[in-house]
């Protein structure tokens, strides 16, 4: 069983190694840690959804710490792609 566990676990880690390595997949990585509201406030007066943002919050918390354990070093390129293409947006 411990077998298992480590080879899917290595699985795992080839696999964010691999979407983190390329362009497409830092890209699709920025916006699944934008939907898990990573760097937001759970809270929002008036609503009553805060355990719910909170999940979704732990999800980003958990894929940035892999990131970060696995393969930090395209974390500041995934923040540099992200920042040149805000930069070609018109301005609104």
């Amino acid at each position: 069983m411990a077998d298992a566990k480590r080879l899917e676990r290595d699985r795992e880690v080839e696999d964010l190694k691999w979407l983190m390595g390329h362009r497409q997949g830092r890209r699709i990585m920025w916006r699944v840690l934008g939907m898990t509201g990573l760097f937001r406030n759970p809270h929002i007066p008036g609503t009553n959804d805060v355990l719910f943002r909170c999940g979704e919050q732990n999800i980003g918390q958990m894929l940035n710490a892999e990131i970060h354990t696995i393969c930090p070093e395209q974390y500041p390129v995934m923040v540099k792609e992200h920042q040149e293409w805000l930069k070609k947006q018109p301005p609104q």
